[in-house]
């Protein structure tokens, strides 16, 4: 059997902000590639991003499933920060479908993270969906960027298909914060993000603040934790 390229997405929330030394994790052993970061608001006067310390996210990609199947077993020992979380979610991915770029790699390309693609499901179940925005040249429409991903999460928060919406402000800021959406299916995804506005327009919407872009889809296969009262698990 083929090995594929696996994802294991962390998220937690916290009751109070969490301050620079109180996650003092570090690049898990085996993984390709590994980023934290907190929360991101970008309702703000400027347009500049906002950090929201009370939300924390962890991303890895991994070569196969057997390593991220092993680190998702093992996530609340690498994570002692989790003990304090007031609710948290872990979950496995396998990418099937990736497209666009972002700085994560020298070649720029989203679908080299992702050296072996799993194949697309079969049957009809939660999809993990990451998209990244590279931010090109402030002062060209980010306060308009910014007013458009603050419509669309708000889309979110009120469309029953989306389970969970974390935006990720990296703590290295020069590398591309990716978007963590969870669905209920691909099928979901196709109707929101695509079909229905405003996540229509934004994906239409282009200006010197936006450098770049990439989306990658994945099966979730593996899944625990709360996220605003619901039981991903159940997913």
């Amino acid at each position: 059997m083929t090995q594929c390229s696996a994802v294991t997405v962390i998220a937690a929330r916290f009751d109070a902000p969490l301050s620079k030394g109180d996650d003092n994790s570090s690049h898990p052993d085996g993984a390709s590639l590994s980023t934290a970061g907190t929360e991101i608001g970008w309702d703000t006067p400027d347009g500049m991003a906002r950090r929201e310390r009370h939300v924390r996210s962890w991303l890895s990609i991994w070569p196969d499933l057997d390593a991220a199947m092993a680190f998702h077993r093992d996530h609340r020992n690498y994570l002692p920060v989790l003990a304090r979380a007031t609710e948290s979610v872990a979950m496995v991915g396998l990418p099937y479908a990736c497209h666009g770029t972002l700085n994560w790699l020298p070649s720029g390309a989203a679908a080299d993270l992702y050296p072996q693609l799993s194949k697309r499901p079969e049957k009809a179940g939660p999809v993990l969906v990451m998209t990244s925005l590279g931010i090109g040249n402030p002062q060209e429409g980010l306060v308009a960027f910014g007013q458009g991903v603050t419509a669309v999460r708000k889309a979110f928060a009120e469309n029953p298909a989306v389970l969970m919406d974390v935006n990720m402000l990296p703590d290295m800021p020069m590398i591309d914060g990716p978007t963590l959406t969870l669905w209920r299916s691909e099928k979901d995804v196709m109707a929101g993000a695509y079909r229905s506005d405003p996540h229509k327009t934004a994906m239409k919407m282009r200006n010197g603040a936006l450098a770049r872009a990439s989306f990658t889809r994945m099966a979730v296969v593996a899944a625990e934790g709360i996220w605003d009262g619901y039981d991903v698990g159940q997913a």
